[in-house]
């Protein structure tokens, strides 16, 4: 019965909007086009609750911060186009032989990666970015150079600064490098220097398979490295089938050479060689029986391994702490959305005790992350976003504000409180349904007026584009509210217009009555 009559009341209204549509279109009719004058302006859907919403020093300071980031972001990627163009012609000249130039073209990319470092301090986000790739190829280029001349893989303090996962990531882009660099010397008969290339891979790998790799940058990178060692191992198996292993430098051309040769010149060299082979073979069985029953002469060590020991104990307690890290964003995150949940339900004092209970848990999770920076962004950043909307929503719902980033008091950073505020507006949308159910015109319109302000802001924070999925996201929940709001004044309209309706002819009835009498 409450559905049809809401719908009759929707209908009755529907039609007088025609009714009084149609009034004003013959009155337009009437006149000529010329004169019907300008359509009137837009009113404002603010009142003066909206209008004092947001603070707006609070709006400024976020924003000036994100400007500052994304000033930070565009000088760090002028440097690392200067790092990656010199770095880039360096390792062409190393893969071409022509190392004439490398002290310029290493001395330029230091420089560059010095001035990127610096605009990147204080943004660890920038520093674990595009930096970070700038960085490793840097230090593979500084590999590549010492190894042509100790013949050895240097350790980490040789090529800083870089951290531990580019030093490791530039070991493996290295050793993807000698392996195309052992075709060519495969080309030129060069036996030792694949004979060195292969035994540093061979190591190189074996200290990796040591480290306990999470599913990040490192293990990606890895399966480079499986590769290199494959392909060391086939060119040396197939430069055994044509080159002795003891021959020397140089052998394969000599073999080309008597292959050449004419027939008679062969029979000659075969008989010439076959008191040399046999001397040969009985010297191979005397040195065979010799070194029977004694230890394997073993490689030489080619790469430092207690730096990749130290390198493997930091990666393993830093793990270990980004365990810990998420373990105890799992129970702040579930707090905050439990607490989101309880307001919708309207039990705001058990809301309450869910945030308090977050922020009890983020408190020790704080410590970690600031001695760890490079911990905040991830699960850290998600907890804290979803916290911060339940506390921002509880606020909104008890008290008709939006609390300022200080009053949030998470210690929240300008991309966490621009989140926040976003999902802010869906929960909000979602408030304004369950009010619109019980025909509450005013909550719904204090809703649209709260995400009006925030969508304002939205798009002074949207600097660069960063924030365009969360921009986009603002605007539809401000369209489903609007859409809310206007049915909610037509039922309203309707309602008003049929209690004007049903009053006319209930007073034109006494009139016509006391006329008679």
């Amino acid at each position: 019965a409450g559905a049809i009559a809401a719908a009759v009341v929707l209908l009755r209204s529907g039609a007088s909007a025609l009714v009084s549509y149609q009034a004003q279109r013959r009155g337009l009719q009437a006149l000529p086009m010329a004169q019907w004058g300008p359509p009137t302006l837009p009113s404002s859907s603010l009142t003066g609750y909206g209008e004092a919403l947001l603070d707006e020093a609070d709006v400024n300071e976020i924003l000036a911060e994100i400007t500052a980031a994304d000033d930070r972001r565009q000088l760090l990627f002028q440097h690392n186009r200067a790092i990656f163009s010199n770095a880039n012609k360096l390792l062409f000249d190393i893969r071409t032989g022509r190392l004439d130039r490398k002290d310029e073209y290493m001395a330029e990319c230091l420089a560059s990666l010095g001035q990127a470092f610096a605009a990147a301090e204080g943004y660890p986000s920038l520093r674990d970015g595009p930096l970070s790739s700038a960085a490793e190829t840097v230090a593979m280029a500084r590999l590549l150079l010492r190894f042509f001349e100790t013949g050895r893989l240097v350790p980490m303090d040789e090529v800083m600064p870089c951290s531990d996962e580019e030093y490791l990531c530039a070991a493996i882009g290295m050793a993807q490098e000698l392996s195309r660099y052992a075709l060519g010397r495969a080309c030129a008969a060069d036996t030792r220097s694949i004979a060195l290339c292969r035994a540093l891979i061979m190591q190189l790998n074996a200290k990796m398979l040591e480290f306990d790799l999470r599913n990040g940058r490192v293990r990606r990178t890895y399966d480079g490295l499986k590769y290199a060692v494959k392909k060391l191992e086939d060119v040396t198996y197939e430069m055994s089938m044509v080159v002795p292993p003891d021959a020397p430098r140089g052998a394969a051309a000599t073999v080309a050479e008597e292959h050449e040769a004419g027939p008679g010149q062969a029979e000659m060299d075969l008989e010439s060689a076959g008191g040399e082979a046999k001397r040969r073979r009985v010297e191979d069985g005397e040195a065979k029986e010799s070194e029977e029953g004694s230890e394997p002469a073993s490689e030489p060590a080619l790469l430092d391994e207690a730096c990749f020991d130290a390198i493997r104990a930091r990666m393993e307690e830093y793990d270990a702490k980004r365990e810990t890290l998420i373990k105890a964003c799992r129970d702040v995150q579930k707090n905050g959305k439990q607490a989101i949940f309880s307001v919708h339900r309207g039990e705001l004092s058990k809301a309450a005790a869910k945030i308090q209970a977050a922020r009890a848990l983020a408190e020790p999770v704080q410590k970690l992350v600031d001695e760890h920076p490079t911990l905040r962004h991830g699960s850290f950043s998600s907890a804290m976003e979803e916290l911060a909307e339940g506390v921002l929503f509880h606020a909104w719902v008890a008290e008709r504000r939006v609390l300022t980033r200080a009053s949030v008091g998470l210690g929240l950073d300008a991309q966490e409180m621009v989140g926040a505020l976003s999902d802010l507006t869906g929960e909000v949308g979602r408030f304004a349904v369950a009010r619109a159910s019980k025909r509450d015109l005013d909550a719904v319109q204090q809703a649209l007026e709260t995400d009006l302000v925030i969508g304002s802001a939205m798009t002074q924070f949207n600097v660069g584009g960063r924030f365009s999925k969360k921009v986009d996201a603002v605007t539809m929940n401000t369209k489903k509210v609007q859409q809310l709001a206007y049915e909610l004044t037509l039922v309203r309209m309707g309602r008003s217009q049929a209690a004007e309706r049903d009053v006319e002819p209930a007073a034109s009835g006494r009139d016509g009555g006391d006329d008679e009498v």
